[in-house]
């Protein structure tokens, strides 16, 4: 199975589109809509402000990280949860109909 950085990194390679090595607000929005939530400015401002550890405007893997391990089995309505991923539904959506 994989381990929690490496799935972590395919999360976060597939939502960085320019594969600027960074997370902008556009990506983030992006990858939201892909998950099927339509989120308001304030709600993408609110989340990237919480995923933007250094708050120089980008989300870079380390930062990510530390927000995706955070999430992991959190409830929604915590601090960055419009956003809480289940990886295996966002990477691979057709596996969903397997899974136990």
């Amino acid at each position: 199975s994989m381990d929690e950085e490496g799935l972590a990194r395919l999360v976060f390679a597939d939502i960085d589109i320019d594969h600027s090595g960074a997370l902008d607000r556009e990506e983030i929005d992006t990858a939201a809509r892909k998950l099927g939530v339509v989120l308001t400015q304030r709600e993408i401002d609110e989340g990237f402000g919480a995923m933007d550890l250094n708050g120089d405007g980008e989300i870079d893997f380390p930062e990510f990280f530390a927000w995706f391990t955070a999430m992991q089995g959190k409830h929604t309505s915590e601090r960055g949860g419009w956003f809480q991923v289940r990886a295996s539904r966002f990477l691979y959506p057709t596996q969903l109909l397997v899974e136990n």
